[in-house]
């Protein structure tokens, strides 16, 4: 893996739960004072925050031991508060960045990254076209209201895309 040069620090958003893929957008539930602080925070200053895995989702608050170092750059969207659901947070998720430090705690969690390259070049055809005509199969099963799997599926241009988009589905 290539790396680049390391960020200024941002906003970060540990997640308890689940898993998060980049390419996609999507809600995520945000239940911490200082997670909506952070978000808020980079609403307020372009967008761009740190989504990282906590490894135990007990960890009421997480240090830098407490994340995974890989983790997924996204631009916060909007902020959204519903009944019955809580603050959720819509995400743009673009791409993987390794977590390198963090640089703050209060009000909110915030550090650096660096890019990584995670098999963003280095195209496969081959492998592409198998993947697509497995989703074909997929797609046919799911019935016509699910051609939109397909569809996303033709627009992704790199096997590390097209995996990531892959295991979303299957989240």
């Amino acid at each position: 893996m290539t790396e680049s040069t390391v960020s200024q620090p941002i906003p970060i958003v540990p997640l308890r739960g689940g898993v998060v893929f980049p390419g996609v957008t999507t809600t995520i539930s945000i239940g911490r004072r200082r997670s909506l602080a952070a978000a808020q925070s980079a609403m307020e200053t372009g967008g761009d925050l740190l989504v990282l895995i906590q490894y135990k989702a007990e960890v009421e608050n997480p240090t830098a031991a407490d994340l995974v170092t890989v983790g997924i750059l996204a631009t916060v969207r909007d902020v959204l508060r519903a009944p019955h659901v809580g603050v959720q947070m819509l995400v743009e998720l673009h791409r993987r960045v390794r977590f390198e430090e963090l640089t703050g705690k209060e009000p909110f969690l915030k550090g650096t990254y660096s890019d990584i390259d995670d098999l963003r070049e280095g195209h496969n055809a081959g492998q592409m076209i198998e993947a697509i005509a497995y989703l074909e199969e997929y797609a046919e099963a799911l019935g016509e209201a699910n051609q939109q799997v397909l569809a996303n599926a033709r627009h992704r241009r790199t096997p590390g895309d097209m995996a990531d988009y892959v295991a979303g589905l299957l989240n």
